[in-house]
């Protein structure tokens, strides 16, 4: 659940939140379900009226919740202060003994929800909160492999998250090993590998890095990895979605196949084939 502040307000001046429901992933799994992807969506969450919320806004964006888990006192939470002109976002993190904090080994059937699937997608940020959300994620993709299911992985790293003393590369090397797809931004691939991006050059004060499209291109790439066969044009679609999630106010990408084919069109591009199906965790 994310706390924001409205306007430009910082935290200490507010006395009102707005509340949105969604992270990373869940913005993967509804870009996914917006471009007609079967979607089933694995996490756990206290049994009270904010866990239903959470159900209740995903269902509302046709994901699937059946294999959601109910347990533990608390949802896991952070407070953010929008950028505003030279000034940065800034996020809180309140997540210590969330319903989903306290998942271990052995919890989710993973062999049954992994039947009919054919893309387990995660994120970083899962293993980030304890040693033994780090072990569920190794379960998860050892699970994917042995199943011969594609693993899609996301580094989605929040340094402000790893305190149980490992650090993100101890922990996310390995799994990445058995990963057939990773995403990530300029910073993360640094962190995690050593490489460099090109450096950013900047024509105006104005100018700044768009990292919320980094998890928007995500979603439009897994759905057009199943629907092309070619991988120029999965890579046009994933950029036309981007493109027009960035006119799109919110975390979400609202936009549908058809939407993102016409401005394809445009260019001289394509249409898309068929559609497989994806569980995100």
């Amino acid at each position: 659940m994310r706390l924001t502040t409205p306007g430009n307000l910082r935290l200490q001046q507010s006395r009102e939140l707005s509340v949105n429901y969604g992270g990373s992933e869940a913005n993967v799994a509804i870009s996914v379900a917006n471009f007609g992807g079967q979607v089933d969506y694995v996490t756990r969450l206290p049994e009270n009226p904010l866990g239903e919320a959470c159900i209740a806004e995903l269902r509302s964006h046709n994901i699937g919740t059946d294999h959601i888990l109910t347990g533990g006192k608390r949802l896991g939470t952070y407070y953010m202060e929008k950028a505003a002109a030279m000034r940065n976002s800034r996020v809180i993190y309140d997540r210590e003994g969330s319903s989903f904090s306290e998942l271990e080994p052995g919890m989710i059937n993973r062999k049954e929800i992994f039947s009919d699937a054919g893309l387990f997608h995660w994120s970083g940020i899962d293993a980030a909160l304890t040693p033994g959300l780090a072990e569920v994620c190794r379960e998860a993709v050892e699970t994917a492999r042995e199943m011969g299911i594609s693993v899609s992985y996301d580094i989605n790293y929040r340094k402000n998250l790893w305190k149980y003393g490992k650090t993100a590369q101890e922990v996310l090397r390995p799994l990445i090993a058995s990963s057939d797809i990773m995403f990530g931004s300029e910073g993360e691939y640094a962190m995690l590998f050593g490489l460099k991006a090109p450096g950013f050059k900047a024509t105006s004060a104005a100018d700044r890095y768009d990292t919320a499209a980094y998890e928007t291109f995500c979603g439009a790439l897994l759905y057009a990895q199943s629907a092309w066969t070619d991988n120029q044009k999965r890579v046009d679609f994933s950029t036309a979605a981007s493109v027009l999630k960035n006119t799109i106010s919110g975390d979400y990408n609202m936009v549908k196949v058809s939407e993102v084919e016409e401005l394809m069109a445009r260019n001289g591009k394509g249409t898309s084939s068929h559609v497989s199906y994806f569980i995100c965790a």
